[in-house]
């Protein structure tokens, strides 16, 4: 009888205790569900996988803030998951998709089995994007596509997820500091695929002339500029607060990415990133005469060796409201004129706007708007763009917060997170940001962070 009793003993201390053992628990628990899916004829490989998978996750639970951030880099590989829904629709997500909703499902299953919902961070930037979340799935019933549909509540609960798991994840400093590197580790793949497109085309100037037809693994070249402007002016304010082997790392995906957003002739982004440096140019006086030099030798090389591209960048911004872009932009105003005088309280529903372009534009341009107020305008009406203004409202008294609550000692990472934000808010009056998958996880991780800019002054932390 006691040998019995120790051996019981012994086995629940491994289902408790070990790795192994608390897998092969939930294994066990989800198996009643997995059996009532097979029931229902409703699951699949992709089901049954992602089960797993989850249960694996969880098992690593206490490292599961490093999948968000290793995620980061193999953004830029794009979307390699691809889910059958029905013959004729096929799912496609990127890793980082994944790893968001998998942190989030392990965050939310770890509070409840252990009774720590009252331990998980919430504030009102988090309920903003709940409510407009909410507004996005209430926009059903006026849908036309409902593929169209899935993708635009898609890139809302996406952006909304990401800033929940990096309010409640990125909450030491080690976490932010390792968010940092995953950034940069970013700007360079992102970077390296630039110049790989550069060599490719044979260093011609179809950059110049064709840039709206070039693409990486990520998407167009504009979102690629984007998303580098949007992450360098904290990855050089990073880089001063940084030593050794960060430092170095953080100066060479800064070099690397302002080179990369060069080549990309892209005008709003680099008027963005100027804007975003003249910022930490003001903020940062006893780093003003680096920023001098180091700006002064990039162009003085950027004119030696890229001539034409230099040429080119000056040419672009004397041509700012002639060229062929801008009047595309004159057209896009018009055609978002007439969606919004026809749909102007309720809009067209989430993700629409696009077959509204398709009928106002080209038969084929299924593309987003370059101005994400106006995108949320069309999408959910004004009620839309008040929910988006009141965000903004939100963020900015956030800002205020966070300044007050730190030393004047890591007031340089506020102003690289403050450049950030200015980057974003102006190049998302002339570009696709907000609303392209990739950037909405890069900037919302880099928000929640922020929030817990804080944490970073504590030095004894633990993961």
């Amino acid at each position: 009888m006691q040998k019995t009793n120790k051996n019981n003993l012994i086995l629940a201390n491994f289902f408790a205790t070990t790795r192994i053992g608390v897998l092969a628990r939930l294994l066990i628990l989800t198996l009643p569900f997995l059996v009532l899916l097979i029931w229902l004829d409703i699951a699949n490989i992709y089901i049954i996988s992602a089960i797993f998978v989850l249960a694996l996750v969880y098992v690593f639970k206490k490292h599961i803030w490093l999948l968000p951030i290793i995620s980061l880099p193999l953004l830029a590989f794009g979307q390699i998951i691809y889910i059958p829904i029905t013959p004729s629709w096929v799912y496609e997500a990127s890793i980082a998709e994944a790893a968001i909703i998998f942190s989030t499902l392990v965050i939310l299953i770890d509070a409840f089995i252990n009774q720590k919902i009252k331990d998980l961070k919430f504030n009102n930037l988090f309920i903003g994007l709940f409510i407009y979340f909410v507004l996005s799935v209430a926009s059903f019933t006026r849908i036309i596509d409902f593929r169209l549909y899935v993708y635009g509540i898609k890139i809302v609960a996406l952006a909304m997820l990401s800033y929940f798991i990096a309010l409640n994840l990125f909450n030491t400093r080690e976490r932010i500091r390792a968010f940092f590197l995953g950034l940069a580790s970013l700007i360079l793949v992102l970077s390296a695929q630039i110049f790989v497109k550069f060599y490719a085309l044979g260093f011609s100037l179809k950059f110049f002339f064709f840039r709206n037809d070039i693409s990486i693994a990520i998407g167009p070249i504009a979102i690629v500029s984007a998303i580098l402007v949007l992450a360098l002016p904290l990855i050089l304010a990073a880089s001063f607060v940084s030593k050794g082997r960060d430092k170095l790392f953080l100066s060479i995906a800064f070099s690397f990415g302002s080179l990369a957003v060069f080549l990309s002739l892209g005008k709003g982004a680099i008027i963005s990133l100027s804007l975003g440096l003249v910022y930490l140019f003001v903020r940062f006086k006893t780093k003003r005469v680096a920023f001098f030099s180091a700006a002064s030798l990039f162009v003085a090389a950027s004119y030696l060796f890229f001539e034409s591209f230099f040429s080119g960048i000056f040419f672009r911004m004397s041509q700012m409201f002639t060229d062929v872009s801008s009047k595309f932009r004159v057209m896009e105003l018009e055609a978002i004129a007439k969606i919004i005088s026809e749909h102007f309280w309720l809009g067209v529903g989430s993700g629409q706007q696009m077959i509204y372009y398709t009928r106002y534009l080209f038969r084929d341009y299924r593309q987003l708007a370059n101005n994400f107020l106006l995108q949320s305008w069309m999408d959910l009406g004004i009620v839309g763009l008040l929910a988006i203004i009141v965000l903004i409202i939100i963020f900015v008294k956030n800002t205020k917060r966070v300044k007050k609550e730190l030393n004047t000692r890591f007031l340089v990472l506020y102003y690289g997170f403050v450049a950030c934000f200015l980057v974003a808010l102006f190049n998302g009056l002339v570009e696709v940001t907000f609303f392209a998958i990739p950037y909405a996880i890069i900037f919302w991780l880099m928000a929640g962070a922020f929030s817990n800019l804080k944490k970073y002054e504590t030095v004894n932390n633990h993961n």
